[in-house]
């Protein structure tokens, strides 16, 4: 979408606290999916309950969004790695079906 820092700071949630509860339940869940003889060791697949500051990983995924084309993709003729160079900005498309 090509959006910068200070959209973030305007409508995202950026001091609102983790859902730490919600991470607990889902790392639960897949615990019980696991097999019996796998629940004792700590599975890779588990979420962290570490989690970094919105702030920073808002940040970190902006500034980060011109390394993350592709090298097959010529970097003058696109923004990100989904929005060409003079496409249209997808919020204000209000025909598109949502």
């Amino acid at each position: 979408m090509n959006l910068e820092e200070e959209w973030g700071e305007t409508n995202l949630e950026l001091d609102k606290p983790p859902p730490l509860e919600h991470i607990r339940e889902k790392n639960d869940m897949i615990a019980r999916s696991l097999p019996e003889d796998m629940r004792d060791v700590t599975p890779l697949a588990l979420l962290s309950e570490r989690t970094r500051p919105a702030r920073d990983a808002w940040r970190r995924s902006v500034s980060t969004k011109h390394r993350r084309i592709n090298d097959e993709l010529p970097r003058h003729r696109y923004l990100t790695r989904f929005r060409k160079v003079g496409s249209k900005d997808p919020r204000e498309n209000t025909d598109r079906e949502v």
